[in-house]
C-alpha cells in the first residue's frame, strides 16, 4: 500500500512549482492603447484557478463580455499589478474597439497554451549545461 504523504510538504512542493511557472512574463504591446507613438504594454502570467473562474464567470454573459473580463482579470503592468479594476469590464463593452479587444484575448488566452515542460525549458536555454 502506498504511503500518504505528508500534506504540508505536498502543498510546500505544490506551491513552489507554481511560483515557478507564475515567473513567466508574455508581453502584449498595443499601440492602439498606448501613448505618445508609445503602446501599452500589457503582461500576462500563467493563469491561476481563481482568474480562470472569473473568467468563466463573465462567459456566462456572453463571449464578448468574456473577452472583455478576460482582459481586465489577466493584463498587468511592467510590476505585475492589475491594470484594469473590475468596473472597466462595462467600459471596455461600451467604448472599446472590439477588433483591438479580440486580438488582446486572443494573444492572453493562447500566451502560455504550448507551455514548455521544465526540462525543455532547461534544454533550450542557451549557454547552461
Amino acid at each position: 500500500m502506498a504511503e500518504t504523504p505528508d500534506l504540508q510538504q505536498l502543498m510546500g512542493r505544490i506551491r513552489g512549482h507554481f511560483v515557478e511557472v507564475r515567473k513567466q512574463l508574455h508581453h502584449i504591446p498595443v499601440e492602439e492603447w498606448g501613448v505618445d507613438g508609445k503602446p501599452l504594454d500589457i503582461y500576462v502570467k500563467p493563469p491561476t484557478l481563481n482568474e480562470l473562474n472569473r473568467v468563466d464567470e463573465f462567459r456566462r454573459e456572453g463571449r464578448f463580455t468574456m473577452m472583455a473580463g478576460l482582459i481586465v482579470v489577466r493584463a498587468l503592468d511592467k510590476d505585475g499589478k492589475r491594470i484594469f479594476g473590475d468596473a472597466m469590464v462595462g467600459e471596455l463593452m461600451k467604448k472599446a474597439d472590439p477588433e483591438v479587444v479580440g486580438r488582446i484575448a486572443i494573444e492572453i488566452q493562447t500566451a502560455f497554451a504550448a507551455r514548455p515542460t521544465a526540462e525543455e525549458a532547461a534544454e533550450a536555454a542557451p549557454g547552461e549545461a
